[in-house]
């Protein structure tokens, strides 16, 4: 693998895993505590550390600060490195099962990457059985490094959820309105809603039925 190749230069860089240790309902996913294990194996010269969300602060903090100095040069990490990690010589990251990853945070992974004057790379490792979804994930994150075209694309693949409710994706409950195309259009309707809110003597009997009724919905939902 090219991992390999970039190790071999004597470069370093992160192989990313989306469990810490293999699930019995999960056999497809690779976990942080096998790849460990087989790296050490595959690769016995290269100095290695494995860092996720159960590492304390101190053991966090050493790992990564032996991973910029270069003492560690192969990475094993969940997806706690996704924000806030700037090692500007680290030139590839492998993302494992990367297609059970949502659109943003491909993005936000990479950009561990990239970040020096050395050409790098991020090799993205599809599951045994990807779903149709995962694999249009895949392609939709190979084709741009644009972070707002990647939102749109996100927006496009995910749905953007319903607008009084929980869901975080699926398509908008709007009958008439699609928010992209008629963003004008809404900006001007949210300025027409506020009147009417702000002026009830302006209001029809059936806008006060359906303020009603949404009054009740919001009432109902629960953020526990």
């Amino acid at each position: 693998m090219q991992q390999g190749v970039e190790l071999g230069r004597g470069r370093k860089g992160y192989v990313i895993l989306p469990l810490i240790e293999r699930s019995e309902p999960y056999p497809d996913l690779r976990s942080l505590d096998e790849e460990a294990r087989e790296n050490r194996a595959r690769f016995p010269g290269v100095p290695q550390a494995a860092l996720s969300g159960r590492s304390n602060p101190a053991g966090k903090r050493r790992a990564l600060q032996r991973f910029a100095s270069g003492a560690v040069r192969l990475l094993l990490a969940t997806t706690v490195v996704e924000v806030g990690i700037d090692v500007a010589d680290a030139t590839f990251m492998v993302i494992e099962n990367a297609d059970r990853y949502g659109l943003a945070q491909l993005h936000q992974l990479r950009g561990r990457v990239g970040r020096g004057s050395e050409r790098s790379y991020c090799f993205l490792v599809e599951s045994p059985r990807p779903s149709a979804g995962g694999r249009r994930r895949l392609r939709a994150i190979a084709a741009s490094q644009d972070g707002f075209a990647i939102a749109e694309m996100d927006l496009e693949l995910r749905g953007g959820g319903v607008i009084a409710g929980l869901e975080q994706s699926g398509e908008i409950d709007f009958r008439l309105a699609d928010p992209r195309r008629d963003a004008r259009l809404l900006q001007e309707a949210q300025v027409d809603a506020r009147r009417l809110l702000e002026h009830p003597e302006l209001q029809s009997p059936l806008l006060r039925e359906f303020l009603a009724g949404l009054r009740k919905k919001i009432r109902n939902l629960s953020f526990s």
